[in-house]
């Protein structure tokens, strides 16, 4: 009698738990660049390109979907000025881009193509950018609240640019709720370090869904040196990193070593 008792009382747990995992199976989380525009808004019911007068191209949406709601993880990006540099065997062209006339012209001051003797060597761009990212949650009838926005202008100080493969939505600590890992990178003018910026936005029980901003940083140098160097490869975390569950933190860095290993070995 006492053991039929113990299982009527174990049941209704068993019976939510097996409920809440059955709501995270429910979750999935699609990618769309440009080419996969119309299939977002099919699936979405909102246009691919959010809001483009303002905030330039969308160059990638993911999206996640789950019993408990749907987000839209936006990236774009405005290009403000664009400067290439054509290397020649006995110098270099630079050239600007004409957004006006969609051309690429003779910046004033620069050797002419025509001054060079044989063919192009190499070609080098710099671009100044202005990065912005949206955390969208969707509504019925192909609405939106915007829960996140994200910007960068960091050019011409160390020319950020998204890491887009390394951008992601998970729900790591398995409470129903995705987080929102935006990855990117910012080069260097040859004396402060390189920077692999990683936020992270979380949604915690106490803060009634506002979404939480964390930030990881890895910093590499411009060149590698010894371990006394003071630019030696390093990380830091600020206070809300820290905080996140373990299992967040581990994405995170789960990402941030990608980079390291594609990029530095």
């Amino acid at each position: 009698m006492v053991y039929f008792q113990r299982l009527a009382a174990l049941l209704p747990a068993v019976l939510l738990s097996a409920s809440a995992i059955a709501q995270q199976s429910k979750a999935t989380i699609q990618s769309y660049l440009p080419a996969k525009a119309a299939a977002y808004t099919q699936a979405s019911g909102l246009p691919y390109a959010y809001k483009a007068d303002q905030y330039g191209t969308t160059e990638l949406i993911l999206r996640y979907t789950s019993t408990s709601g749907n987000f839209s993880f936006v990236f774009n990006r405005i290009t403000v000025s664009s400067t290439r540099y054509i290397d020649y065997k006995d110098g270099a062209v630079a050239e600007r881009y004409d957004f006006a006339n969609r051309k690429w012209v003779v910046e004033e001051g620069s050797h002419q193509h025509s001054e060079m003797t044989g063919k192009a060597i190499d070609t080098s761009i710099m671009r100044e950018d202005r990065l912005y990212a949206f955390v969208l949650q969707e509504q019925p009838g192909g609405q939106s609240i915007e829960r996140v926005q994200f910007k960068d202008f960091g050019n011409v100080v160390y020319w950020p640019d998204y890491v887009l493969d390394l951008c992601a939505i998970e729900d790591a600590d398995k409470d129903g709720k995705p987080e929102f890992y935006l990855t990117y990178f910012g080069d260097s003018d040859g004396l402060d370090a390189k920077e692999l910026k990683q936020i992270v936005y979380t949604m915690p029980v106490n803060t009634q869904d506002k979404l939480v901003k964390s930030k990881a940083t890895a910093y590499y140098p411009v060149d590698i040196g010894d371990e006394t160097d003071p630019q030696t490869y390093h990380e830091t975390f600020d206070n809300n990193w820290k905080a996140l569950h373990r299992a967040i933190q581990q994405k995170s860095k789960y990402l941030m070593l990608q980079y390291k290993k594609k990029n530095r070995g």
